[in-house]
């Protein structure tokens, strides 16, 4: 009887086909000024990318993990990241922000959140019609790995704290030029570092349960 069970599933490429897939979406960006730029498109059961000149199609049904990550900001803009991996060790990441000059970025967040949770809903929906490849289908994650979060978290504080204490001094000595520029310097660093840690804070979710930390608002 379980032979005949076994015998009766829908292999992984069938078990593809009967989800509905719904329209295509496509999002693009540009990682590095003056590099290739990335644009993937979601188009029934893969995601067709294509970095410059070199293309490629990956197969939602290969997928193994999906990790989301926050980078604090930089040129005033900070910036989240999608990383898809395959079983066959490839990877594709994207981002919610374009390089535009040196110090020019523009900020894609809108469309870079709705394009990751299509992306999760398919994948969302192909894991319950059972057609990934592998088993468990596929391992989401979200921040940092747990000892980059550590050290990240340890070497934040501490520099936060040493900054502290300086100023600390600086107040006692009546330095208040040095004072004030360390409050500023401060301001500047606190909230990205502190932003960072609470925002990549290691985390397991599901495709229809994203962590809204680890999107755009």
């Amino acid at each position: 009887m379980s032979a005949d069970i076994r015998d009766a599933r829908p292999s992984p490429a069938q078990a593809a086909e009967r989800v509905w897939w719904g329209a295509d979406a496509t999002y693009a960006y540009q990682p590095r000024l003056g590099g290739p730029g990335t644009r993937v498109t979601l188009t029934g059961d893969a995601l067709a990318y294509a970095v410059g000149p070199r293309e490629g199609r990956l197969s939602l049904r290969d997928v193994a993990g999906v990790r989301l990550r926050f980078h604090p900001a930089k040129f005033a803009h900070s910036s989240y990241e999608t990383e898809v991996r395959t079983w066959g060790g490839e990877k594709l990441k994207l981002g919610s922000t374009s390089r535009t000059s040196i110090t020019g970025v523009k900020d894609q967040g809108t469309e870079y959140a709705a394009f990751v949770r299509a992306l999760h809903e398919r994948l969302a929906n192909l894991e319950t019609a059972g057609g990934f490849r592998g088993q468990p289908p596929v391992v989401y994650r979200g921040g940092f790995s747990a000892l980059r979060w550590w050290l990240v978290a340890v070497l934040g504080f501490a520099t936060l704290a040493g900054l502290v204490a300086i100023f600390g001094i600086a107040l006692i000595d009546r330095q208040w030029n040095f004072a004030a520029f360390l409050a500023v310097v401060s301001a500047f660093v606190a909230w990205p570092t502190v932003e960072m840690i609470a925002r990549n804070r290691p985390v397991r979710y599901t495709a229809r349960a994203l962590p809204e930390r680890l999107l755009p608002g």
